[in-house]
């Protein structure tokens, strides 16, 4: 994992404590959106990338499809530590 925490600590939820599980959840389905757009480009830029006109123009495809990956990456990394703090705060509540 990049820049989300690894483990959600009771100290780390109780640090985003003000934000509610609506909000989490609204951001989880906004950023799968974002996925799914970036997806679309994605697949854009490699058909561009491999049958593109110009040597610069793949060049340039090549990059913004790297770029793209990167973006695609970083966004289920944020995916993936709301989800877990769902989890954890679903824990927190059963202990």
């Amino acid at each position: 994992m990049g820049k989300y925490l690894v483990e959600i600590t009771p100290d780390a939820l109780e640090r985003i404590s003000h934000v509610t599980d609506e909000t989490i959840k609204t951001d989880i389905a906004d950023t799968e959106q974002e996925i799914v757009e970036r997806e679309d480009k994605l697949a854009g830029y490699s058909n561009l990338e491999f049958y593109g006109g110009t040597k610069s123009t793949k060049k340039m495809a090549a990059f913004m499809r790297i770029a793209t990956e990167q973006e695609i990456a970083e966004r289920s990394e944020f995916i993936d530590f709301l989800k877990r703090v769902l989890e954890a705060r679903a824990e927190n509540l059963e202990t």
